[in-house]
């Protein structure tokens, strides 16, 4: 799915270029709105519409949803209006004048005892208050109403069908369509009924808790200039997952273990041993023909070892990590490989911040995909701080911080990535020159072929340590199959790795969910996926 975050740039260039109305494009989105409403409402015909408008183009699509439900549906309509109607301009305008015609009873919202009373009865509220071009945050007596809306949304006295419901037009009011932070306050929506195309602040959180119910409608807004729009971004989904998953029939049914590559797994410490079983774990159950564990002694001293994957023990620091004692053992290995999944549970003390430092240019000179996460992207900012440059790799190369990790790369607190994950996800992908995956509630991937794609699977189950080693593992498992290319990986990875948390949850629930339930869950997710048939060869 393509989304972009300025509509209203869109429009402009769909009424200049190509000569289709805005006022055509106002009512059929309008109508839209209107269809979601009755939809919702299940025939029932006594119910109580209230629009929220405000003053620009995102009320003239409620002034046309409330003229639609009144006349062609018979339905008992209130319009708020928070706008003085001499002050309204344009189609805006137009579709006030046209409503004033009909049977709907216009209010002009001067204090909120009037709101109060309509909301009140309403069965559905429609929020077309604020749309894209929001700039600056909620405030005065348009953040009081939303604060009604949503109180009454929560507590509504008409308990005869159903409780208060609330649909949003476009974008949920006081929601930043391009990053999902809220400005200010935000309408809490049951529906949103989206134009043309989604808004990656539908998908991202915290707009995608506000959103709920994302419905994409057909405004007749021409798809070249949303494919062509700079602030275009994809969202994974499920029809590309399975277009990418090849067919392991015909001729690569003939295939033996090396045929669907063989994984490095470099991980673990005395400390930390799990993390390299988590990481193998996921590994081999994602395709990948043979998984080989490279870790200090210790590792394979502690941990049962599953006996699918082949073993590598490394002589260890005092400390139980890897240090530069071990890198001509691990490069004669890593020559047999097809990739490698570089850092969960190593530490980074400073021995392995050196080892990491010597390996890194022969890694970068394989051109070999490799997967730093967690300690590997700990050492990599320890190493960029002692070259008081930040450090330059390759296409080969995948990167999986979280917004800590990404942010000591970067020089930044969390907090000012997290106010722009997609902005963030491409200045660190431009800075490294790598496939970078920002891990967050809704991972971002910014890929070398400046693609930017928002994942929407997985859930709060998946929050819990080593749900990220088993991220590295479904990754590296794909980047050692012949199959999939470093941007491909990058984005399927976290699909697959969410999608097998959101089955896992299903069962478990999020409460009770450890990291090892996401690697159980994978074969069901790669069963949903190959249902239907893939379409690769």
């Amino acid at each position: 799915m393509k989304l972009i975050s300025n509509l209203k740039a869109i429009d402009a260039k769909a009424i200049e270029d190509y000569g289709i109305p805005g006022i055509t494009l106002m009512e059929t989105a309008g109508k839209y709105v209107a269809n979601a409403v009755v939809n919702l409402l299940e025939g029932k015909t006594d119910a109580k519409v209230v629009v929220v408008c405000g003053g620009g183009n995102n009320a003239g699509d409620g002034f046309v949803c409330a003229r639609q439900l009144a006349v062609e549906h018979q339905l008992e309509v209130t319009v708020l209006c928070m706008v003085a109607p001499e002050k309204l301009t344009g189609d805006a305008a137009t579709n006030f004048e046209r409503l004033t015609k009909t049977q709907v009873n216009v209010v002009l919202v001067k204090s909120m005892e009037a709101v109060q009373e309509a909301i009140g009865q309403a069965h559905v509220l429609v929020d077309a208050l604020f749309g894209s071009g929001l700039t600056r945050p909620v405030e005065g007596m348009a953040a009081t109403v939303i604060e009604a809306m949503n109180r009454q949304r929560q507590d509504h006295p008409i308990k005869t069908a159903r409780t208060l419901r609330t649909i949003s037009v476009d974008l949920p009011s006081g929601i930043d369509g391009g990053t999902g932070q809220v400005i200010g306050i935000a309408v809490e929506a049951d529906i949103t009924v989206t134009f043309a195309c989604g808004k990656p602040g539908l998908f991202l959180m915290p707009g995608k808790a506000y959103a709920r119910e994302v419905q994409v409608v057909d405004i007749g807004i021409p798809s070249k200039l949303i494919a062509e729009d700079p602030s275009r971004v994809l969202m994974t989904d499920l029809d590309w997952v399975r277009q990418m998953l090849p067919r392991r029939s015909g001729m690569a049914a003939m295939g033996h273990k090396y045929s669907f590559g063989h994984l490095l797994v470099v991980a673990g410490s005395r400390q930390m041993p799990g993390a390299a079983v988590l990481v193998a774990e996921a590994a081999m159950r994602s395709g990948v023909g043979v998984v080989t564990l490279a870790a200090p002694n210790s590792v394979f001293e502690r941990m049962a070892i599953p006996p699918e994957v082949l073993q590598c023990p490394l002589p260890e620091s005092s400390n139980g990590t890897l240090d530069s004692s071990c890198i001509d053992m691990l490069m004669e290995k890593w020559q047999g490989c097809n990739a490698m999944a570089f850092g969960p549970g190593l530490g980074c003390a400073e021995e392995t911040v050196g080892f990491f430092e010597a390996v890194l240019p022969r890694l970068v000179a394989s051109e070999k995909p490799v997967v730093l996460d967690a300690d590997g992207l700990n050492c990599l900012a320890a190493f960029s701080t002692q070259q008081k440059n930040p450090v330059t790799l390759t296409p080969y190369f995948v990167l999986t911080p979280h917004l800590g990790e990404a942010g000591r790369l970067m020089g930044k607190e969390s907090a000012e990535l997290q106010a722009d994950l997609v902005a963030g996800a491409r200045q660190l992908q431009e800075q490294l020159g790598c496939q970078v995956v920002l891990k967050s509630a809704s991972s971002i991937t910014a890929t070398t072929d400046k693609c930017v794609w928002i994942n929407p699977t997985g859930n709060a189950g998946m929050a819990t340590a080593g749900s990220g080693d088993v991220l590295t593992g479904v990754l590296g498992g794909l980047l050692a199959q012949p199959s999939f290319d470093e941007p491909t990986a990058a984005a399927l990875a976290p699909y697959l790795h969410g999608l097998a948390g959101d089955m896992a949850a299903r069962v478990l629930t999020p409460y009770s969910m450890i990291a090892r339930d996401i690697t159980r869950y994978l074969p069901d997710a790669f069963k949903l996926l190959l249902q239907k048939g893939v379409a690769r060869e």
